[in-house]
């Protein structure tokens, strides 16, 4: 189609739709008629700019598609006469504004079809009727007091007829959201196009004419291709009856409403065969495509690239996917920008376009990214292009994008809009990814990071963590160091926060490095900004995991050494100067080490080794860059197999974890009395961590910060602080959770005796919960854990006969879990029982809800027994 000839003609067409037959519209029982008169005027002279939906009797409206450029297409492709006859039939139904339902061989007027009823659309598709070979009763037409209507579940046996009331906004809102869809899951093709679609058609309309909800249109595109997928059948004659709906949702002037119907039109065209593809969707793309409205050329554009993806309807059409192409390419530089971010959101689909005709991406659809990048009309399609990029870089590989995408994507970082220089932030980790060389952005990094936009910098310090693992040590060092430097002075909080919650990553760099990221944290732990605090004391829950990890790694890796020495089989040939300290930095250091070049140098000693320079990665080290656990891993595996290096290199990274660790103690420590209890929580939230790096006797400073949480004002710090001693005890084992109970029991706050609140009560019994179990797994002859079990079992009766029913209620959660814990003598059991008969006893309604499943302990029947 030519769009040339489109423009130079009248945005409607005449003359020759009287004479063109109803069944050659591809619509069946739809008579197309002329425009005369004053509609014919009102239409040829509609303000482009004006896209407002309308009735689709108004010779104007958007919505009806009167605006559609209905021009009869330039016959530059050789099609067939059905073709030609269809898609003339399409465009007469997009240019005539206004259509009706013919039930007899003679065409309604408008202005009859008006008359008859002042809500009746003049859309044939708006036209609730039955087909005319059917024998079914008609469904009541719309009715603006109480529209109803009734769907025959015929694949129930029997039938099941259900009514639905569309009158009101509630109701057409849970019709079209879930209704529909329910309903077509449980009837026949011929019930679907019968009955379902007038019901969608009458929630539509009902829509335009009453009281309308935002996602109605929305939600009736979203259930379209569910409707479809219920049908038997799909072919032509049962797909056209949705396309007078199609065209309402295309013509939408509603962005979002636009969006869902592309969407929707997509999956349609995978479910469909080639021939409905080649009869009804390809000329109905290309007749929107030369639209007078955006709307439809949005959807055309969207959709050009899953029509050729179909060779065999492109041969039939007598179409070349080179013209295919070129009809998008013609979107590109359309006027509208909501044409264009149709394009630009589309550039993927042409890349599986371009695989399935065996075309270079240089081809198709690489060479509409400088036009797209260029774009001086909107800042809404050049951001776009960034997130279509990473889309792209994902389908075509790391040399390709590297090759054609990277020039692009770097461009960005100079925008003069900051929603796109923002968007080039926030993919930076990405890129990071899918490119050869990682370090190839160390520009972008570096310009962004000082951007004037907060909001940008702040993106950019969010992708700190990603970066790191996939550029060299080099640029580590020299400028992701120096950008978070920058971050942790910056003027915003939200830079700030975010430079905060990402500082963690560094660990795994020079020892320069890692004393540099730890003195920004402990600075940034006390920032003026509490959420700044948050985020950093948050990032050093991290860090501290991030240092398990590389003991565990090490030790490993020693265990792996120990018994490859014993077998004999050593077979890892690396030199003794990259053997004992990359083992170290690779452990210490972590998973910046994915290959030996980025080891470090030093050589084994006994003492512990020093952090050299690690040397830049060559490119192709950096082809494949895993993930911080795999790479951590290679690292391991890459190191020395000496059974003396290895266990140095165990003795450092524990002492390296062990002094970092201590080092942020007493900062937390200081952090657990602020005044904001947000800080106090999340101060007790990372203590969870420490046992992965610290041995129990130097956890007693975070033990104390645990207890006196416990004593919190705040319940929220209470419940954090009952959690992490569930977590510790639970990394220490028995011997500290019966140490820390005996403490608790004889504390100053929460001992039985000393206890005067009932809150004090309830955290005391909520402690024992978590902690009991855990004590069970030491010895029974264990001194502390015989202590402990008459005095817990003597409690039972006290807080199951407490006067405070939350105590009792507190009591009956806890007795489930301390079922193995006094399953010991039969004096533990009985007392456990008759705390259990006791609570089921109470008169509280809530004591007996939460304790009428608790299981006794049958053991003593059996025994008796």
């Amino acid at each position: 189609m030519s769009s040339t000839n489109a423009s130079s003609s009248s945005p409607v067409q005449t003359g020759a739709v009287d004479s063109m037959p109803a069944s050659a519209t591809g619509l069946p029982a739809v008579a197309a008629y002329q425009c005369e008169g004053e509609a014919v005027n009102s239409a040829a002279h509609v303000d482009p700019t004006n896209n407002r939906k309308g009735t689709m009797g108004n010779g104007s409206s958007a919505g009806g598609g009167a605006g559609t450029s209905t021009i009869a297409p330039a016959q530059v492709n050789p099609f067939n006469a059905s073709l030609n006859a269809s898609l003339a039939g399409l465009n007469a139904s997009f240019g005539a504004g206004s259509m009706s339902m013919s039930q007899s061989t003679t065409s309604v007027s408008p202005t009859n079809a008006s008359g008859l009823t002042p809500y009746r659309s003049l859309n044939a598709a708006f036209t609730i009727g039955p087909r005319p070979d059917s024998d079914v009763e008609a469904s009541e037409e719309y009715n603006s007091d109480a529209p109803s209507v009734c769907l025959e579940l015929d694949r129930h046996d029997p039938p099941i007829k259900r009514y639905c009331n569309l009158g009101s906004l509630e109701e057409r809102r849970t019709f079209v959201t879930e209704g529909c869809v329910t309903a077509a899951k449980s009837m026949s093709t011929q019930r679907i196009i019968e009955h379902l679609l007038p019901a969608i058609l009458t929630a539509f309309e009902a829509d335009d004419y009453g009281e309308s909800f935002d996602n109605c249109a929305p939600s009736i595109a979203q259930a379209l291709p569910q409707v479809i997928t219920c049908m038997e059948h799909k072919n032509t004659a049962n797909i056209t009856y949705f396309m007078g709906l199609i065209m309402e949702l295309c013509c939408s002037a509603e962005q979002v409403v636009v969006k869902e119907t592309i969407a929707s039109l997509q999956q349609i065209l995978a479910m469909v065969e080639d021939e409905v593809v080649l009869d009804l969707f390809l000329p109905f793309v290309l007749t929107m495509r030369v639209s007078f409205w955006s709307a439809p050329r949005t959807v055309a554009a969207s959709l050009l690239g899953h029509i050729a993806m179909r060779p065999a309807v492109l041969q039939a059409s007598g179409l070349t996917v080179t013209d295919m192409f070129n009809y998008y390419a013609e979107c590109s530089s359309d006027a509208s920008t909501m044409v264009r971010v149709g394009v630009v959101t589309s550039l993927h689909d042409w890349v599986r376009v371009a695989s399935v005709h065996r075309l270079t991406l240089a081809e198709m659809p690489l060479p509409l990214l400088r036009t797209l990048a260029t774009d001086d009309l909107s800042d809404t399609v050049r951001y776009l292009l960034i997130e279509e990029i990473v889309k792209l870089a994902r389908l075509i590989g790391r040399k390709s994008t590297s090759k054609y995408l990277l020039s692009t994507y770097v461009s960005a970082f100079v925008d003069p809009s900051w929603r796109v220089r923002f968007m080039a932030a926030n993919h930076l980790g990405t890129m990071a990814a899918l490119v050869v060389n990682a370090d190839d952005l160390e520009i972008v990094l570096k310009t962004l990071a000082a951007d004037e936009e907060p909001e940008t910098r702040a993106a950019v310090a969010r992708q700190l963590d990603t970066v790191v693992v996939h550029c060299s040590s080099a640029m580590i060092q020299h400028c992701c160091a120096l950008v978070v430097e920058h971050f942790a002075e910056d003027e915003n909080p939200v830079v700030r926060r975010s430079a905060a919650r990402h500082c963690h990553c560094f660990i795994y760099g020079s020892d320069e490095v890692v004393l540099t990221m730890c003195n920004f944290l402990a600075k940034l732990m006390e920032d003026a900004s509490f959420v700044v605090q948050e985020s950093a004391i948050e990032s050093l829950g991290d860090l501290v995991t991030s240092l398990g990890k590389s003991v565990r790694a090490a030790e490993q890796q020693a265990a792996l050494s120990d018994s490859m020495n014993s077998s004999g089989t050593t077979n890892l040939n690396i030199n003794s100067n990259n053997g004992g300290g990359n083992a170290a930095h690779g452990a210490g250091t972590g998973p910046s080490s994915s290959t030996s070049s980025r080891s470090s140098t030093s050589k084994p000693q006994p003492q512990p080794p020093q952090f050299a320079q690690p040397p830049i990665h060559s490119r192709s080290g950096r082809h494949h860059s895993p993930h911080h656990s795999s790479r951590l891993v290679t690292a391991m595996a890459a190191a020395n197999g000496s059974a003396n290096t290895a266990e140095s290199n165990v003795a450092f990274v524990r002492k390296r974890a062990d002094s970092i660790a201590r080092a942020f103690v007493d900062k937390l420590s200081l952090l657990s009395g602020s005044r904001n209890w947000r800080i106090r929580d999340v101060v007790v939230r990372v203590t969870q961590y420490f046992p992965k790096v610290l041995p129990p006797d130097q956890f007693r400073p975070l033990t104390s910060i645990v207890v006196g949480a416990l004593h919190d004002p705040v319940s929220a710090v209470r419940r954090q602080a009952v959690h992490t001693l569930k977590k510790v005890a639970a990394a220490y084992g028995g011997a500290w959770a019966a140490q820390t109970a005996m403490e608790l029991l004889h504390s100053d706050t929460l001992s039985p005796a000393r206890a005067v609140g009932y809150m004090w009560r309830v955290v005391m019994i909520q402690c024992l919960e978590v902690l009991l179990p855990v004590v069970r797994e030491l010895d029974a002859t264990d001194p502390v854990r015989r202590q402990l079990l008459p005095m817990t079992a003597a409690l039972l009766q006290q807080y199951t006969t407490d006067r405070v029913p939350n105590v009792r209620i507190a009591a009956a959660l806890a007795l489930p879990k301390w079922f193995a814990w006094f399953d010991v003598t039969e004096v533990e059991r009985t007392a456990y029982n008759e705390a259990i008969h006791t609570l089921q006893q109470d008169t509280d309604v809530d004591v007996l809800d939460a304790s009428q499943h608790i299981p006794y302990n049958r053991r003593i029947a059996e025994e008796e027994g």
